[in-house]
């Protein structure tokens, strides 16, 4: 694969995926959660639904 570029590596950071939970969770009043996804591209995502696997889960913002 080739080098993201410094933007992508930002946008795609636990960082990011934490700071868009706590958004959510602001907005919304339902817990969410950061789970790890195995994909390069999209290495973390955001959701409220509790993954089957739990060794999946990152961070629950709560």
């Amino acid at each position: 694969m080739t080098q993201l570029s410094p933007l992508r590596a930002r946008l795609i950071s636990f960082d990011a995926a934490y700071s868009v939970a706590l958004a959510a969770r602001a907005a919304s009043s339902a817990d969410h959660f950061i789970i790890r996804t195995g994909n390069p591209l999209q290495p973390y995502r955001v959701t409220t639904e509790r993954p089957r696997d739990p060794s999946d889960v990152l961070a629950r913002v709560a």
